[in-house]
């Protein structure tokens, strides 16, 4: 699977795909929280979504399919996750709660709370793979290099500020932000998702995602994205497997103590053949 990740991979003695990664400058992360979290972030779900519906002649290369969907979807959210982004507390073996980026950019104060979000260059409006909405999170990158969140409470689209204001289409965001902050400061802005194997009414599994929704409080309805797949085989199961540093596995997953994630899937095959077509993918999280 090395073509998920764009980067050298290996393999464990047990024979699954590691992505690897060395440490990374604040301008290669701030690179790939842009280019990754949105165009690969968002676009992935797209093309998951299709492969959920697509059609294929041969049932075996199907499976290899859906299999391809589901981890290239969550490779996608995985690689880019920044220290507080994955929601330990809230995952399971079967389910993986996060902060997925919906917007990458650069600050322009419009005066007090009430902030313009432009492109890190401040050549135009901050690239956003989803509408901002009211209760996602804005995050700030401070100069003791870790990410600050702030709940943003009102939304518009207006002009930018200085040079990068001469057309419209920013996203102006109203923020709980009480920092005093000057034009160019790197923010995110993230919202809580929810990736889960599920059991749809048909009775099979399928890989589901959601969204959290402020007007009602809760994640919104589930939306496929891959599947279906066969929970247990024997000593094999289709879920999340969460690693320290050192390689173990975590039972009871930490914020702090996950270095690693692992997506496995286990596909069923017709014609004949009774054994699931198995893989994986092992990511290992981004840090400081």
């Amino acid at each position: 699977m090395a073509h998920l990740a764009g980067r050298r991979t290996h393999r464990l003695p047990n024979g699954h795909a590691v992505l690897n990664r060395r440490g990374v400058t604040l301008a290669e992360l701030l690179v790939a929280l842009t280019m990754g979290a949105i165009a690969l972030g968002g676009a992935t779900r797209s093309v998951a979504r299709q492969h959920r519906f697509a059609t294929d002649g041969s049932a075996r290369t199907q499976s290899g399919e859906q299999s391809w969907a589901a981890m290239a979807a969550m490779a996608a959210e995985l690689r880019n996750l920044a220290p507080q982004d994955l929601v330990a507390s809230a995952s399971s073996d079967t389910a993986l709660q996060l902060r997925s980026s919906v917007a990458v950019g650069s600050l322009c104060a419009l005066g007090g709370s009430r902030l313009a979000l432009s492109r890190l260059d401040g050549s135009g409006p901050a690239d956003v793979a989803s509408p901002i909405r009211v209760g996602d999170s804005l995050w700030t990158f401070d100069s003791d290099g870790a990410w600050r969140g702030h709940r943003i409470e009102d939304v518009a689209t207006g002009t930018g500020c200085g040079s990068a204001g001469a057309g419209a289409g920013y996203p102006i965001v109203t923020s709980t932000l009480t920092d005093s902050l000057t034009s160019g400061v790197v923010v995110r802005v993230t919202r809580p998702v929810r990736y889960a194997f599920y059991k749809a009414s048909d009775g099979r599994w399928q890989l589901g995602y959601r969204e959290w929704l402020e007007t009602s409080a809760k994640f919104g309805v589930t939306q496929p994205l891959a599947g279906p797949f066969v929970m247990a085989a024997g000593a094999r199961r289709t879920g999340f497997s969460y690693f320290d540093s050192a390689g173990q596995r975590l039972m009871m997953p930490a914020e702090d103590g996950i270095a690693r994630v692992r997506v496995s899937v286990l596909a069923p095959q017709v014609g004949g053949v009774s054994q699931p077509l198995a893989d994986s993918v092992d990511v290992a999280l981004r840090r400081r």
